[in-house]
């Protein structure tokens, strides 16, 4: 059996035909790595293993309420160009009152060539995890990954879980999980406008702010639970020994 778990670079599909003839099933993080693959066309067994989390393990937060200033969560790592910083970057530079950025784990050669430490409206947190990655959540308003490409971040699991509502692209397995207007708000990668339109709209729509983390936190509990994942797995391996 074979995982394959994240984004599939161009070029590199080429690798995959050895392992086309020899593996028994494939554990697709997305949809997207199936259309890569053409394991549809090959016939070859395959099975979609999302990433879960336990949600007891994380506390939801209250339903949000009207604010005059909301706090935009964006978490980018080592892959901040990637994950869509510019974006953030270019609205950040709006300077608009009603948005506060938190900047988590942005490099530090990144902070410099934004200037993010000169803007006011930005706090920036260097790591975080455990309990305070669970605090930095639930002190959030809205989480936004305007990402280029994606295998299936379990950030936006972890803001689905907490009641964060979720502005992201449909890129990797974000097109599977994230149902536009329903569970989260989608927009084209690389359009920074449209992540201040989608920003606007959720300031000026508090009930929608709750109907989307509602539904994001119903989405979490019945498909992307650890208990599924469990479940999917052993399906699996009784399948392959009764094959």
């Amino acid at each position: 059996m074979t995982f394959i778990t994240g984004v599939i670079p161009n070029g590199f599909v080429g690798v995959f035909p050895p392992l086309l003839n020899t593996a028994m099933c494939f554990c697709l993080l997305s949809e997207e790595i199936n259309v890569s693959l053409h394991l549809s066309k090959k016939k070859t067994r395959y099975v979609y293993l999302p990433n879960s989390l336990d949600p007891s393990s994380i506390v939801k937060k209250e339903d949000p309420h009207q604010k005059s200033v909301l706090k935009i969560l964006f978490i980018a790592g080592n892959q901040c160009i990637r994950k869509g910083i510019e974006s953030v970057v270019k609205n950040i530079k709006k300077e608009d009152q009603r948005f506060e950025f938190i900047m988590v784990a942005v490099p530090e050669h990144e902070i410099r060539q934004y200037s993010l430490d000169f803007f006011p409206a930005v706090r920036l947190i260097e790591f975080m995890e455990g309990e305070g990655k669970k605090r930095i959540f639930s002190e959030s308003d809205i989480f936004v990954l305007p990402s280029y490409g994606e295998g299936f971040p379990v950030t936006v699991l972890e803001a689905m879980a907490t009641g964060v509502p979720i502005i992201t692209t449909p890129v990797g397995a974000l097109g599977d999980i994230i149902v536009d207007g329903y569970n989260g708000l989608l927009i084209p990668a690389g359009d920074p406008d449209a992540l201040f339109r989608a920003l606007e709209k959720l300031y000026a729509d508090v009930k929608l702010r709750r109907q989307l983390a509602f539904a994001a936190h119903k989405t979490l509990i019945s498909d992307f639970t650890v208990d599924n994942t469990r479940k999917t797995l052993e399906d699996v391996y009784v399948g392959l020994r009764m094959s």
